[in-house]
């Protein structure tokens, strides 16, 4: 190549690196017209400033296809660049955007003869560079643990390098959070590292709706919808909205139908038409309306009940990634929460001590199951010490058994596994009643409503078809963390089984159902610590 062929297509490289909607008209034999949503999308890959895009849509505007092109700009464009794509599944990945960058290479002489496509890597034809200069489909078993997940697509390690899930709305976020390892390169000089996420919002966790409702300062984010009503609502938007009217071309054949078949507020028409993450799982506990609900109550009355209930409901971890929490309640005000990680059990004690101390609370309900039994046990040795020796006022802790089917009556046992499965479907019917206010902090600052709009009801079967709530370690292993927040929520809102241990309570709320005052009595082993006498663990009531 002589100097002014070299010099034309140093400066064409250029030109196409800093406008890659012109890129995407001039790469392609034929005439290719993004539409406007992919014109912009492109023009925010070339902003060095931008390095995390996210792109929420209903089904069928081009996604696939606007990803394909951001793939070939990047490799094109910057010399020994390494990309990695991955998707919900290897299928996925193979049928959808594999496919496509097939259909776009047979597209551009160009690109036929500066990369070779193959079934689970693109790289340069250049034998040189054949190594070093790539795009590689990466897969991720949907069984393994969060770690050998995040592992897909770890170790990515260029000057130039890009990182792409595909189908994010169901993607664990330990694959995107390796993924966004990779930004590291950018401390490189003249490096440039891009993470890209692009997804219909399935659920309402995971790094797409982490990205757009948890996290939105850190990333550029698209949605793209097929809403009938878009246009007639778009005025009413702030100017920055990034919110994109699709014309599908199918809008009369797909979108109206599935309308009227499903309803406009159905979790089909909301993800698959409108773009639009569902109000949470249909068999969850809380679905996200509820939650937003709760926090416009807060908004509209702030201030708790004179004759407030303060109850601390505390879930104990001990050691590993899961977290002791602590959900403080003033009446039906859901006020904060305090959580720490790795504690030994004498040292959370103190950490409860000490909320304790710095506020008025009436009571400590606790998870009495495993750890939690031996937090107890401290609380209480210490609440004796406390009056016996400090002039303090006791420590009223309320321990509870909620795997315990004591005390239930029949009619609960034929309806319920555990008591863990009863105080969860009273927590749901105090949202359904609309009582609980949550202030707004706390779906900013913790996974609550993630954790509460995700954890799954089900029915055990074999044990006549038993309400019960999933497991953590289930729950842990399909999301990568434990319902720690909600768990702690629960317990504070667990009135049916009220009343500290000093001798047997009843709870002042009777729940709807109740019959009679026995039904009320603590479903948890009985905890009269007389200090001093050996085996202070007392037998379950009867």
């Amino acid at each position: 190549m002589n100097q002014a062929a070299t010099a034309k297509a140093e400066n064409t490289l250029q030109r196409w690196r800093e406008k890659p909607h012109l890129y995407v008209r001039e790469i392609f034999d034929e005439d290719v017209v993004p539409d406007d949503w992919q014109d912009e999308a492109l023009k925010a890959l070339a902003d060095p400033k931008i390095i995390r895009i996210a792109i929420r849509a209903n089904k069928g505007p081009g996604k696939t296809a606007w990803l394909a092109w951001t793939i070939y700009w990047f490799l094109t464009c910057y010399r020994d660049a390494n990309i990695t794509a991955t998707a919900i599944t290897g299928e996925n990945l193979r049928d959808n955007l594999w496919k496509e960058l097939a259909l776009w290479r047979s597209r551009s002489k160009i690109l036929q003869k500066m990369f070779i496509w193959s079934k689970e890597r693109i790289y340069s034809a250049d034998k040189l560079h054949e190594a070093s200069w790539w795009c590689s489909a990466r897969k991720w078993a949907k069984d393994a643990d969060p770690a050998q997940q995040a592992n897909t697509l770890a170790g990515l390690h260029a000057q130039y390098v890009m990182a792409i899930v595909d189908e994010a709305g169901g993607v664990p976020d330990g694959v995107v959070d390796a993924a966004e390892g990779i930004l590291a390169n950018l401390g490189v000089k003249g490096g440039l590292g891009k993470v890209i996420i692009t997804g219909n919002p399935t659920h309402v966790e995971g790094p797409l709706y982490r990205a757009f409702e948890m996290n939105p300062e850190d990333w550029w984010r698209l949605h793209l919808t097929a809403d009938p009503l878009f246009k007639r609502r778009a005025k009413f938007m702030l100017k920055k909205s990034r919110s994109r009217f699709t014309n599908l071309v199918s809008q009369e054949n797909y979108v109206v139908p599935l309308i009227k078949r499903y309803t406009r507020t159905s979790s089909v028409v909301l993800v698959n038409a409108f773009g639009e993450f569902p109000l949470g799982v249909s068999d969850a506990i809380v679905t996200l309306q509820q939650y937003r609900n709760a926090v416009i109550n807060w908004e509209q009355n702030p201030e708790p009940g004179m004759s407030a209930k303060n109850i601390l409901g505390i879930d104990i971890a001990r050691l590993g990634s899961n977290e002791t929490v602590v959900a403080r309640r003033r009446d039906w005000h859901l006020v904060g929460y305090s959580a720490w990680i790795g504690n030994r059990l004498t040292e959370s004690a103190d950490k409860i001590e000490a909320i304790w101390d710095e506020g008025t609370w009436d009571e400590i309900r606790i998870d009495d199951v495993g750890a939690g039994g031996g937090v107890t046990d401290i609380l209480l040795r210490r609440s004796s010490e406390r009056v016996a020796n400090e002039n303090k006022s006791p420590i009223n802790v309320c321990p509870i058994d909620v795997g315990s089917t004591d005390n239930m009556t029949d009619e609960q046992k034929k309806k319920h596994l555990n008591l863990r499965s009863i105080l969860f479907h009273d927590l749901q019917e105090m949202y359904v009643d609309d009582k609980i206010h949550i202030n707004p902090d706390i779906e900013t600052y913790t996974t609550l409503m993630e954790e509460g709009s995700t954890l799954l009801i089900d029915w055990a079967e074999g044990k006549g078809n038993k309400r019960k709530i999933e497991a953590k370690k289930l729950y842990k292993k399909r999301t990568g963390r434990s319902p720690d927040y909600l768990d702690a929520e629960m317990l504070a809102f667990a009135d049916r089984v009220g009343g500290p241990t000093v001798g047997v309570m009843f709870s002042e709320t009777a729940p709807r159902d109740v019959e009679h005052p026995t039904q009320l009595m603590p479903m948890y082993r009985e905890r009269v610590r007389l200090m001093g006498r050996k085996g202070h663990r007392a037998n379950t009531i009867r």
